[in-house]
C-alpha cells in the first residue's frame, strides 16, 4: 500500500515498510534523492492511518467552511481533529504522530482544499462519512472519544 500526496511540498509518499522491505527501502532512497519526501509506515494499516490523520479533519473543515488549508491552520478544531484521529489510530495499533501530521499540514499550499469540499460546494455526494465517519465509528468501537470530529461531521450533515 502506498499513498502519494502530490500537493505537499515537497511531494510526500507513504509506503508500507513490511511488504518487501529491501525493495521499499531502495525505492524510498531513490525517491528521496529525487526530492520526494518518503515516510515508511508499519503495514497497510499504518499507511492508511497516516493519511486519514490529516485528511479527516481537513475534509470536514474545508467542506464545512469552504475555506482552504491556509485559512484553517489557526482553527483549533483542525488541531483537535488531528489529535483525535491520531488517538484512534494509536488505539487501532498504528503509530501516527500528531506533531508530524501537523508538520505536513503546515507544509501544504495555503490554497489547498479537499475533494470533499469541492463535492459539497458542487452539490455532489461527498466521502465525508467514509472518511470522517469512519474515524468516529472506529473511535466509538475502540473507546476513544472524538468530540471535535463528531461535531464537525454532524455540522456537515446538517
Amino acid at each position: 500500500t502506498r499513498v502519494v500526496q502530490a500537493t505537499a511540498s515537497p511531494p510526500l509518499v507513504t509506503m508500507a515498510r513490511d511488504r518487501i522491505p529491501d525493495l521499499v527501502e531502495e525505492a524510498a532512497a531513490t525517491l528521496g534523492q529525487a526530492g520526494i519526501e518518503v515516510r515508511l509506515a508499519a503495514g497497510d494499516s499504518g499507511v492508511l492511518w497516516e493519511k486519514v490523520a490529516r485528511l479527516a479533519p481537513l475534509a470536514a473543515l474545508t467542506a464545512l467552511t469552504g475555506k482552504p488549508v491556509g485559512e484553517l491552520r489557526h482553527d483549533p478544531r483542525l488541531r483537535a481533529g488531528v489529535v483525535e484521529t491520531c488517538s484512534v489510530a494509536a488505539a487501532a495499533g498504528a503509530q501516527v504522530s500528531a506533531s508530524e501530521q501537523w508538520r505536513i499540514i503546515e507544509a501544504l499550499p495555503p490554497w489547498l482544499t479537499t475533494s470533499a469540499a469541492r463535492d459539497v460546494a458542487a452539490g455532489r455526494p461527498s466521502e465525508l462519512d467514509a472518511i470522517v465517519g469512519a474515524v468516529v465509528r472506529a473511535g466509538r468501537q475502540l473507546g476513544v472519544e472524538t468530540p471535535t470530529l463528531t461535531e464537525l461531521l454532524a455540522q456537515c450533515r446538517a
